[in-house]
């Protein structure tokens, strides 16, 4: 029976490495837990093979579990449903599914709503990738979904953490194509409560059927167009008004033909479906005030007032103001800034 990495150390292999499922080095499986954690020796040799500092695995006794510099063991009694696990060559490892679980458990909404947005992703984290990202293609594919986590958490019915991932699930989106991506997405749309700009719905990379000029018979050509991400706003009236942005980062478009490959990719998207399209440089997503004056920009052309609480400019709405703009601070200080760190890193 093989030790099942669990946990942190799950999350961070998954982000890492190319999907097992989809390159076949995987198997889904709901095999029973061992009853016991390895033993330090086990222990070291897991760890080197999840390429993890420390180890964290489930055990299904309580009398097997315990805890070192290098192994931390959570238990776990419950039956786990079908396809909890996967089973690898070296060891078994949690399913996306399940660490989403496992992270709504053990930490905070906004980490759970950051650690959806990572495994609901197209990238996996690579140090030797430009960027530190590399795109899941060739064989590769995306860990998980919005849909798949939901059918799961719906099998998980009373276990502890599957409330906190409910709500948190509601605000991830698939198909992100970077943490930075993921960051800028929450930003823009999570709820003033929790740290965003409610400016509308967001859609990650989505496919764009754009005109980019006649051929020769006078017939129009339609290419695809992907903008990094899409808002949707509905007014009162029912009127919808949408914005495309891209994050333009030097560590990803770093060519002169790149730039102009994206400002001609620009026009077309303005002038074809009659949308803003706005960039995003990486020095003003690093800046707040830079951020927040961008911000503002893509909530004017979607028809939104700002939220400013100011009807009755008591005491009341100005502490309710500071505590929006404080919560939106640190939302953009947690996962845009310069400081930000990577979910999995």
């Amino acid at each position: 029976m093989k030790d099942c990495v669990s946990h942190d150390a799950a999350l961070r292999w998954l982000l890492g490495n190319p999907n097992p499922l989809a390159t076949g080095q995987g198997h889904p499986c709901a095999d029973a837990l061992p009853s016991r954690a390895p033993t330090d020796e086990e222990a070291d040799a897991l760890a080197h093979a999840a390429g993890a500092q420390t180890v964290e695995v489930l055990v299904r006794d309580k009398s097997g579990m315990r805890k070192t510099d290098r192994l931390h063991a959570h238990l776990e009694t419950r039956t786990l449903p079908g396809r909890s696990l996967i089973r690898m060559e070296a060891f078994t490892i949690c399913s996306p599914e399940l660490v989403f679980l496992q992270v709504a458990a053990t930490s905070d909404l906004l980490e759970t709503i950051a650690c959806g947005y990572a495994l609901c992703s197209a990238y996996r984290l690579d140090a030797s990738a430009r960027g530190g990202v590399r795109i899941r293609e060739h064989g590769d594919a995306p860990l998980t979904s919005t849909q798949r986590i939901a059918h799961y958490l719906e099998l998980r019915d009373g276990v502890r953490g599957v409330a906190r991932a409910r709500r948190a699930l509601r605000y991830v989106v698939d198909n992100s194509f970077s943490p930075m991506e993921s960051g800028i997405a929450m930003c823009l749309s999570l709820p003033l409560n929790l740290g965003g700009h409610a400016l509308g719905d967001v859609v990650l990379n989505p496919k764009l059927k754009v005109r980019v000029g006649t051929d020769a018979h006078g017939r129009r050509v339609y290419e695809t167009r992907r903008p990094d991400l899409l808002v949707t706003r509905a007014l009162p009236t029912g009127e919808r008004r949408q914005a495309a942005v891209d994050f333009d980062s030097v560590a990803v478009h770093s060519s002169r033909r790149d730039h102009a490959r994206d400002a001609a990719r620009r026009n077309e998207l303005q002038s074809s479906l009659g949308m803003p399209h706005f960039t995003l440089a990486g020095s003003q997503a690093t800046d707040y005030v830079a951020f927040c004056r961008f911000i503002d920009l893509v909530r004017i052309s979607l028809g939104q007032r700002r939220k400013d609480f100011s009807r009755g400019g008591g005491e009341r709405d100005r502490k309710r103001l500071e505590n929006v703009r404080h919560r939106q601070f640190e939302l953009w200080l947690r996962l845009v800034s310069g400081a930000a760190r990577a979910i999995g890193r």
